[in-house]
């Protein structure tokens, strides 16, 4: 099998524990491994054509109609003339990314098979030369050099907002988020300006670590980076920033004296 059409699929290892996937039953959860299989190796980035059902069905060995209770449950969502696999890059690489590796694979293969060819020229040349003169290296033959790995799209953008993010786990899956928020057409700014008021608000209230979203979730589907987009920054004193919490301000908070109030004590 050509290693480069080979593709993989990452699953959340408490799947089989997640309510959705519960509640979806065995012939949902069979037609949802099938979707993410068939999305993986044609690099669809989650998407399913309607057309694909029937195939699909077929290889899950359940109905058709099974579709609707994966729309029903939210492991998939009906976007018109195809579904959508519910948080699939959150796991799994994007078609831009497999492919820019693709290339970058092919092109280290075909500079080591000149490398190659370079070295056994050296050697059929030394071996025609008299044995009296000793052999130096060539220095018109340069080293060969490691390529470096291509950047995925729009890497460069989140390295450097990533840079900011105030908690730095789970870097693949916010890349993937983040690529995610950019092919829907946010804009580097955006994103950039709402990283940089998140983490403005985080060392203002003093939140601790574990208590700080992943980058995966601020950047992901429900847009939750959205709610610091405008923000202003709130009090640099932690007890008075604490009066808000941090998923309702700013938006939801109102600075009434030395105090951010939330709506519900207004």
């Amino acid at each position: 099998m050509d290693e480069d059409a080979v593709t993989w699929v990452k699953l959340d290892d408490n799947f089989f524990r997640n309510p959705k996937a519960r509640t979806a039953g065995k012939n949902g959860r069979e037609l949802y491994l099938a979707s993410c299989c068939w999305s993986a190796s044609q690099l669809t980035d989650g998407r399913v054509p309607k057309e694909t059902l029937g195939q699909l069905a077929a290889d899950a060995e359940v109905p058709r109609s099974t579709s609707n209770r994966l729309v029903a449950v939210g492991l998939w969502h009906d976007r018109g003339d195809h579904y959508e696999i519910h948080d699939f890059l959150k796991y799994n690489r994007a078609r831009e990314d497999v492919e820019a590796e693709r290339e970058a694979s092919r092109e280290r293969m075909a500079n080591s098979r000149r490398s190659s060819a370079e070295r056994a020229g050296d050697v059929r040349a030394n071996n025609g030369r008299s044995s009296r003169a000793p052999t130096r290296p060539d220095p018109s033959i340069e080293k060969e050099t490691r390529a470096k790995p291509k950047l995925g799209p729009y890497e460069s953008d989140f390295n450097e907002i990533w840079a900011k993010y105030p908690r730095k786990v789970r870097r693949k899956q916010a890349l993937a988020a983040y690529q995610a928020r950019r092919r829907d057409g946010t804009s580097a700014s955006m994103l950039a300006t709402a990283t940089e008021h998140f983490a403005i608000a985080m060392r203002s209230e003093g939140r601790e670590q574990q208590h700080i979203l992943h980058g995966s979730t601020f950047y992901g589907p429900k847009d939750p980076w959205e709610d610091y987009l405008n923000a202003s920054a709130p009090p640099s004193n932690g007890a008075d920033a604490r009066r808000c919490s941090i998923h309702s301000w700013p938006n939801r908070c109102e600075l009434r004296g030395q105090f951010w109030v939330h709506e519900d004590e207004l």
